[in-house]
């Protein structure tokens, strides 16, 4: 309904925000570079680099995920799953407001990534 709808439109639309927000952090942090290092500080500094790399490029991805799902709400098809048409639940998309596809759906799927 309407308000369910709007619910999830606001929870998506926090989440973006927070998540652009921490675009700053992660810029800094990588431009951020201590004077002299020795071969173990070396080390651990370009490792915590790549940790934040891979963080943010989860960010990324995830950031792309709502804006798709933000489009789905404003279409309306929000909460219906993209393979079989079935509602979704509202519980799981409380759980994971980006949600696509039903739980019986999202496990045939899985089932066939893991086999290849």
């Amino acid at each position: 309904n309407k308000k369910q709808l709007a619910h999830f439109a606001h929870v998506l639309s926090t989440w973006y925000k927070a998540l652009l927000s921490e675009v700053d952090s992660v810029v800094t942090a990588l431009q951020k570079e201590p004077g002299s290092f020795d071969h173990i500080d070396r080390a651990a500094f370009e490792e915590s680099q790549r940790m934040e790399l891979r963080s943010s490029d989860r960010r990324r991805r995830l950031q792309e995920k709502i804006a798709k799902t933000l489009i789905r709400i404003q279409k309306g098809d929000y909460g219906y799953c993209k393979t079989c048409g079935a509602e979704i639940g509202v519980k799981r998309l409380d759980a994971r407001p980006t949600a696509d596809e039903c739980i019986n759906c999202k496990t045939i799927s899985e089932i066939y990534e893991v086999r290849g």
